[in-house]
């Protein structure tokens, strides 16, 4: 008797992975390449842990000209499922909503495997120089 009840258990626990699976936001394949264009000269331009929104994205003309074939919704997607992965040392994080508009931020991601000084450095330097345009969610009035 109890071997039957474990026996439905296991397959109510199984089919609830399954659907908690298709609910995941999953990564396209062409996200990926996407997202390495993206995120590494956005982490150049206003840093880690730095806010920003996607109509700061649209407004830039150097990002605008990346994410031609998208619409802002389509980068929000895009960026909630980047938010599960790491891409280029870099993750982005939603962080709260606000008039129907979400903040993210960039997080530099540390690796759990040893690096040498030089990569780490390189890191660092990526994600720290910023420069212009977009900053703390606003956009600044230097040129772009």
């Amino acid at each position: 008797m109890t071997t039957d009840i474990e026996d439905r258990l296991l397959r109510i626990e199984t089919r609830l992975d399954e659907i908690l699976a298709l609910l995941q936001p999953r990564r396209r394949p062409d996200d990926a390449e996407l997202l390495e264009r993206l995120l590494r000269p956005l982490a150049a331009r206003i840093g880690s842990n730095t806010t920003f929104q996607v109509r700061d994205l649209m407004a830039d003309a150097t990002f605008r000209e990346l994410l031609s074939d998208l619409n802002a919704h389509q980068v929000g997607q895009l960026l909630l499922r980047a938010s599960r992965y790491d891409v280029a040392g870099i993750r982005v994080t939603p962080v709260k909503s606000e008039s129907g508009s979400m903040i993210w931020r960039l997080v530099e991601v540390v690796s759990e495997s040893p690096q040498s000084p030089e990569a780490i450095e390189s890191t660092r330097a990526v994600c720290d120089n910023g420069f212009g345009g977009i900053r703390n969610g606003k956009t600044t009035s230097t040129a772009r």
